[in-house]
């Protein structure tokens, strides 16, 4: 009986013993081999020990279920591309007219645009009659052919033309010219009208209503050699607010060997009403006075191929804010009382003019380009706002004045590159000089000789009297005037 009893005992601890063994391998193979690891966590996926997920328990020590992924951003739809507007429809003088009326889909905003070609065998080529397309309906653009020289009646009463193009070889556009043009919102017009030049040089205008019956139009751009006459008249009457310029040259005194007519020089000075000029890389000359005034104009950028701008070009644009130019000259931007932003791109601005910046009173700072060598009379004169300007090493010479009227300018550095000072040239009012003014490098003499006196650079910080006269370095070698 014992015997027996033994003997089942020692049978329990030995099945005991292979239950455990078979447990731990079990644990030990599924640790070892991921696809078995991964199918066990599947099926106790659904199992949540108690605070593992902050819901029950205390969660001390336990990591919090992982958020689910967030779904794959969806990619934004291609831009959709520029509209691409067809190339003109070129069609001759007999076939124009049935052309367009058979166009019976066009809209103002989708106009049929046509081309009217020149016959080369014809000298004397004049406009077929368009009477029949006035209440057609039919709305396009027309571009005149080289060759055509009057088009005085061809054009009236057409209230559905939205675009014209006229060719250089026009030679006059009088007040009747687009008389019931309704529909016409842009039109590109020769830059040089030579029945409005005037042998007494007396100034000759546009005429002021020739734009009059077409209220829509808002564009108008200038092509050929040169614009010449008043626009400012013609434009300030009319809706238009934005001139592009195409030609070589703004205004000018004379035009292949003949004295054009005092109006050259201002051809849209006065024009409030312009918000809007664009020049093209064809431009190569602005004429003096030719936007003094436009007080509309909000921004000017003016591109690298111009290499010549008359003084007073944009004077007195009150609201200009922001300019782009490659030049400047005397009393270019006077006067603009809101300008604060000023951007000088040329490689060629060698000197800051007289007067170029003064009375802009809004301008705030100024970095001027590393290629100026001097700066003139006046050049910020009553720039009020004036907080701080960048002198650069390359500058030589500052002339009298420059900063009369700076109320806000606290303080100057000039580099030791600058050899030559005109009296006045660091006061900020009438013996009130700049009040920290900083001389770079070491200190040496300067003489007035027409005054017959020398000054050390802390002299000079207090304004020197002799209003206008040059003091110079000891070690001057610039050239100046």
């Amino acid at each position: 009986m014992l015997k027996n009893t033994f003997l089942l005992k020692a049978a329990t601890v030995i099945i005991a013993i292979a239950l455990i063994t078979s447990f731990v391998g079990c644990n030990h193979e599924s640790a070892s081999d991921p696809i078995k690891q991964t199918a066990n966590t599947s099926q106790t996926s659904n199992y949540k020990k108690p605070g593992s997920n902050g819901t029950s328990g205390s969660g001390k020590g336990s990591d919090p279920t992982p958020p689910a992924p967030l779904p794959p951003a969806e990619p934004e739809p291609p831009a959709a591309p520029d509209p691409v507007t067809p190339p003109p429809v070129q069609k001759a003088a007999e076939e124009l007219v049935d052309y367009l009326i058979s166009q019976t889909e066009t809209t103002a905003e989708e106009p049929a645009r046509v081309e009217l070609t020149f016959p080369e065998d014809e000298e004397d080529f004049e406009l077929p009659d368009l009477s029949e397309l006035a209440n057609s309906g039919v709305y396009f653009e027309l571009i005149l052919p080289e060759g055509v020289t009057d088009i005085s009646d061809s054009l009236q009463g057409l209230t559905t033309l939205t675009s014209v193009t006229i060719p250089d070889t026009v030679t006059s556009i009088d007040a009747d010219t687009f008389a019931g043009c309704t529909g016409l919102t842009s039109i590109s017009v020769p830059s040089y009208l030579p029945d409005l030049k005037s042998a007494d040089n007396k100034d000759i205008a546009v005429d002021s209503d020739i734009f009059k019956d077409c209220p829509n139009l808002t564009e108008i751009t200038f092509t050929g050699d040169i614009v010449s006459g008043k626009w400012s008249d013609a434009i300030t009457n009319s809706n238009i607010t934005k001139a592009v310029f195409d030609a070589s040259r703004i205004g000018g005194d004379n035009y292949n060997g003949q004295r054009l007519y005092k109006g050259a020089r201002g051809v849209l000075k006065g024009c409030t009403s312009l918000t809007e000029v664009v020049f093209t890389e064809s431009v190569q000359s602005i004429e003096r006075y030719s936007f003094e005034g436009c007080t509309g104009l909000t921004e000017v950028v003016i591109p690298d191929t111009v290499t010549s701008v008359g003084s007073n070009a944009f004077a007195d644009c009150t609201n200009l804010k922001s300019v782009t130019t490659p030049i400047l000259t005397n009393l270019i931007f006077h006067n603009c009382t809101s300008l604060t932003e000023v951007t000088l791109t040329g490689s060629n601005i060698t000197r800051i003019p007289q007067s170029a910046f003064g009375g802009c009173s809004s301008l705030e700072t100024i970095i001027l380009p590393e290629t100026v060598e001097k700066i003139d009379t006046n050049a910020f004169t009553n720039c009020s706002s004036l907080t701080s300007i960048v002198i650069p090493d390359s500058v030589k010479m500052i002339s009298y004045d420059v900063f009369v009227g700076c109320k806000e300018l606290q303080s100057l550095t000039i580099p030791e590159s600058v050899t030559v000072l005109r009296t006045g040239a660091l006061r900020k009012a009438y013996q009130t000089p700049i009040p920290n003014i900083t001389f770079k490098g070491p200190s040496k003499m300067w003489e007035c000789k027409a005054c017959n006196t020398t000054y050390t650079t802390e002299q000079l910080k207090r304004d020197p009297g002799m209003y206008g006269q040059y003091i110079v370095r000891e070690d001057n070698t610039y050239k100046y005037q």
